[in-house]
């Protein structure tokens, strides 16, 4: 659409619909304000997530089916986002009350000996060093620094090699994570493998190949057709037992029902995000239980972001902080915990 506007402007359309709409949540972002040079009589949005970051989200949306309705965004902000909002919603236990249960466990893995050398020596390193730059500039002018060595660590938390390309030892998560995928595939059931980290699908898809195990792939460098295609051959191939998938690219739009188990590899900071890729499984036309496992490394920081979800959840009961929101609005004691 973005690339087609200066044509599609041109034409008299009588509906313009738009799925996931979601997608025009920043109003200043090239697809919205393309979208709102299409020329329409009617309009339509349909999202099962009309708020993601706050309530600009839905005046971003409404601008685009009927412009003027919620008055301006300076308006909007003034007298809606900054004063103390309530949304109302349904919860999907109320839409869809035929669904199977869903089942959500915390999965716990130990580090392999070396690998928890190797993340106690970048721990203490990067602890003394942003610990001290936040000191000296304050926590704002050090999110950057927050932002890599917290990245850092959580790819130590899975596995070493996803910095090091040289690490030749063992992860304690690996060897957890693929007990438990024979165990799945053994037990005739398929699984959707999530992980925010590209290079650690990769890690899985030569694990996959060693076991003799089918699987799918879906990452964001995929285009459409690819996108179809592979989840095409997830869900109709019963041979292929595992879906590898990458959070951004695989936690919204997608129905897998194929799947009644859901391995996430990795915890994200934002626990909305995780709960949407659980859903991928959990969705109308399920006909089984749904069986999600976080799993988590001992003694690292991903349990570490698992209490501060905790802490925050309130953030995320109404309106859905994303990644830049939860790190922005870290304090120092949070920090402290966070490289403890």
């Amino acid at each position: 659409m973005r690339n087609d506007i200066e044509e599609l402007q041109r034409i008299p359309f009588r509906l313009v619909v738009i799925d996931e709409s979601q997608a025009i949540k920043n109003p200043t972002s090239l697809t919205a304000r393309s979208l709102l040079k299409i020329g329409s009589a009617y309009r339509l949005a349909l999202t099962g997530t009309p708020i993601e970051n706050t309530l600009l989200d839905v005046w971003s949306q409404m601008n685009f089916l009927n412009r003027g309705l919620l008055g301006s965004y300076g308006y909007f902000e003034k007298n809606f986002i900054r004063p103390t909002c309530f949304v109302l919603r349904r919860t999907k236990k109320q839409v869809a009350k035929e669904l199977p249960p869903k089942v959500e466990k915390v999965h716990y893995c130990e580090m392999a000996p070396e690998q928890a050398e190797c993340y106690e020596k970048t721990k203490s390193t990067y602890r003394n060093e942003i610990l001290e730059h936040v000191s000296q500039v304050g926590m704002a002018r050090s999110r950057l620094k927050i932002f890599n060595g917290l990245m850092h660590l959580r790819q130590l938390a899975l596995n070493p090699v996803l910095k090091d390309g040289d690490y030749e030892g063992q992860s304690g998560k690996d060897d957890e994570i693929r007990r438990m995928l024979q165990r799945a595939v053994k037990g005739g059931h398929k699984v959707l493998l999530f992980s925010q980290f590209v290079s650690y699908l990769s890690v899985f898809e030569d694990m996959l190949q060693a076991d003799g195990i089918e699987y799918s792939y879906l990452d964001g460098s995929m285009d459409e057709k690819e996108r179809a295609e592979a989840i095409k051959r997830f869900q109709e191939n019963d041979h292929v037992k595992v879906f590898l998938l990458s959070l951004r690219a695989g936690n919204a739009g997608l129905n897998l029902t194929a799947a009644d188990y859901v391995f996430l590899a990795d915890p994200w900071w934002n626990p909305f995000t995780m709960r949407q890729a659980e859903d991928r499984a959990h969705r109308i036309g399920q006909e089984k239980a749904v069986f999600s496992y976080k799993f988590i490394t001992k003694n690292t920081i991903e349990e570490k972001i698992l209490d501060l979800q905790k802490k925050k959840t309130h953030l995320a009961e109404s309106i859905i902080p994303d990644e830049d929101s939860i790190l922005s609005g870290l304090n120092v004691q949070e920090l402290e915990d966070l490289l403890a």
